[in-house]
């Protein structure tokens, strides 16, 4: 999935990571490209706690490339 330089604000950012965590289909998401992105703590925690219940529970990961934007402190 390359969402780059979409300019994904804050709000849309936490949105779509909230999507891929709850959306099976997304989880055996190869590619996610989210450069240019807004991205605060509280939604990459969402994708982070996602990814740790990945790992938990797959056999593998599918999730081979992450390309992320900056990290705001909001």
């Amino acid at each position: 999935l390359d969402l780059s330089y979409c300019n994904l604000s804050d709000e849309a950012t936490k949105n779509l990571f909230i999507s891929i965590s709850k959306n099976k289909k997304l989880h055996s998401l190869s590619y996610l490209n989210i450069n240019g992105a807004n991205i605060t703590k509280e939604s990459i925690k969402i994708f982070c706690e996602h990814l740790m219940k990945l790992s938990k529970n797959a056999k593998n990961n599918c999730l081979h490339y992450l390309i992320l934007g900056k990290i705001t402190s909001g």
